[in-house]
């Protein structure tokens, strides 16, 4: 991920990532903490008409059996870039899935969320799906 600078080169005064180091580095600096944090990606996985994949319960085996290759390559991949996934699992809803990512510091791990979300996009797109983020895919999640 990058930092964002004006053109003078000096950092923008709105960059997100600019934003969030100031934030830790005050809470070290004026409270004496340090700040880990840890993402669930919970993610859908649809067709190539938004329709989601499947509709089974809440961490239903065979939801995980169905897309465990494409799931394994997804964690495969991440581990290639240096992203921990401490589990993979369906979650409750039409096409919906999680990975859990490992806790860290806050920008790296902030960079490693973003690198998950992109990995997991890409991966099951090499399969003609379509990986939304949002919440509420369908109508009853």
């Amino acid at each position: 991920m990058v930092d964002i600078f004006d053109e003078d080169g000096q950092p923008w005064n709105f960059c997100p990532r600019g934003l969030a180091k100031q934030a830790v580095r005050r809470l070290q600096d004026e409270f004496g903490y340090s700040l880990k944090i840890g993402f669930e990606v919970e993610f859908a996985v649809n067709n190539l008409e938004m329709v989601a994949v499947e509709n089974n319960c809440y961490s239903n085996s065979n939801s995980l059996n169905a897309y465990a290759k494409i799931l394994e390559e997804v964690m495969d991949d991440l581990a290639l870039l240096d992203v921990e996934v401490l589990v993979a699992h369906q979650e409750t809803g039409p096409g919906k899935y999680e990975i859990v990512l490992g806790y860290g510091d806050v920008i790296e791990t902030l960079d490693k969320y973003f690198i998950a979300r992109e990995t997991i996009k890409a991966v099951f797109g090499k399969y003609s799906y379509i990986v939304t983020f949002i919440p509420k895919s369908s109508p009853i999640t």
